[in-house]
């Protein structure tokens, strides 16, 4: 995503925005996303592990850090790409993007 809107980064860098709020617009969209997946993710892996569970002679119970650390997880994977992804862009000079238009 950052790569195909290096267009738009390099114009908002010309424009005066600096790298910290380039990343935070393009961080905070995929953090969306992921917190929603996670919402709706949640019930639903919850409902088969315990399912799943229920067959086994000795019995397990789940716990809501389990499923809390595996949100966590997610999101701070997310972060650290998409960060690492768009400060490389964003670092770049903006001329070197605009000058195929």
């Amino acid at each position: 995503m950052a790569q195909r809107r290096s267009r738009e980064i390099a114009i908002r860098k010309v424009f005066g925005a600096g790298v910290n709020q380039i990343i935070s617009l393009l961080t905070w969209k995929f953090i969306r996303w992921v917190l929603i997946s996670f919402v709706l993710a949640c019930p639903i892996a919850w409902l088969v592990m315990h399912r799943w569970l229920e067959n086994f002679v000795y019995r397990v119970s789940l716990s809501a850090w389990i499923f809390i650390l595996a949100g966590v997880i997610a999101l701070v994977l997310a972060i650290i790409t998409v960060s690492s992804i768009t400060y490389r862009v964003a670092s770049a000079n903006p001329a070197e993007s605009l000058k195929s238009e």
